[in-house]
């Protein structure tokens, strides 16, 4: 995808159109939701004041975790929904 229609894409996904003018709250209300879910807000707020290098090592060493975890979780939960596997009660 050329840089140009990358950029397009980001701002359209971060667009919210309205169908009548009164509508402006719950406007707001899912451009905040969509900010949040692509982790606008969280990186605004972490770059309004300046991070120390040993904080950030920190942060970043907990995310990793965090990712493996879940990472993990979802292989385990994946597993468990699959349809055609043994049962382990059964002999």
């Amino acid at each position: 995808m050329p840089p140009r229609l990358s950029r397009e894409f980001n701002f359209a996904a971060r667009t919210v159109m309205l169908r009548n003018p009164a509508d402006v709250i719950n406007a707001y209300r899912k451009l905040q939701m969509r900010c949040q879910k692509e982790g606008i807000l969280k990186e605004a707020q972490r770059q309004r004041y300046f991070e120390r290098p040993a904080q950030r090592r920190k942060r970043l060493a907990i995310e990793k975790c965090t990712t493996l975890y879940n990472q993990g979780l979802h292989e385990k939960l994946d597993f468990i929904k699959r349809a055609y596997r043994p049962d382990p009660w059964l002999h």
